[in-house]
């Protein structure tokens, strides 16, 4: 089980608003088991069919990303790359 402590954009959660989570297999079938204990807010349900939503996060939801290391490694690698191209460009244009 994992408390989360912060929101989304890094800021730290009202103690009244943090979470628990946890992530099991089921035994019986082998199938990823997502729990989350979090607090209602009562917001509005979105008024459309279930499946893709637009603007989920205006609406009393709980999102999970999940990846393999070898995606995560690839993001942050993809990350450094681009930050590495904008300080060459960052010093092209300082140096010319």
């Amino acid at each position: 089980m994992m408390s989360v402590k912060r929101n989304w954009d890094g800021s730290a959660c009202s103690p009244s608003h943090r979470a628990k989570a946890w992530v099991c297999i089921d035994s019986g079938s082998g199938s990823l088991v997502l729990g989350v204990e979090a607090t209602y807010s009562d917001d509005s349900r979105p008024r459309t069919a279930p499946g893709p939503t637009i603007d989920l996060d205006s609406y009393e939801s709980v999102a999970f990303y999940l990846a393999t290391q070898a995606q995560a490694l690839e993001c942050v690698l993809l990350l450094a790359c681009v930050l590495l191209l904008a300080c060459v460009l960052l010093l092209t244009y300082f140096i010319t």
